[in-house]
């Protein structure tokens, strides 16, 4: 009798991430996307997870949901003058996938759009 193996794995790593800032009306804004992987498993969301950076780990953090096809979301309610730390991945009918490289971005006046 034949037997093989399937190993079953998560989405792959999420790359090409990218968090620009804005303000409108005041009130500061961080626009993320990313690169979606077409050639694997459709995902069945992305997480979008953020916090400040005087938080040490991510137990208190802030994390959305994002439904395919996007591939972007925008962050509101931030605070001025602080350092954010953004990171994304897919999440399938399999499991999550490994966390994306962290961004960091400051709400500050500096090269705001």
């Amino acid at each position: 009798m034949l037997y093989s193996s399937i190993s079953l794995t998560g989405p792959s790593r999420i790359n090409g991430v990218s968090v620009t800032k804005s303000v409108k009306d005041g009130n500061y804004i961080l626009n993320v996307s990313w690169t979606t992987h077409q050639s694997e498993l459709p995902s069945a969301e992305y997480e979008v997870e953020y916090r400040t950076s005087d938080t040490e780990s991510w137990i208190n953090s802030t994390r959305l949901s994002v439904s395919p096809p996007a591939n972007s979301t925008i962050l509101t309610g931030l605070d001025a003058g602080v350092e954010y730390i953004v990171r994304v991945r897919a999440v399938s009918e399999i499991g999550a996938g490994v966390w994306s490289e962290e961004q960091r971005v400051r709400t500050d006046d500096s090269e705001c759009l």
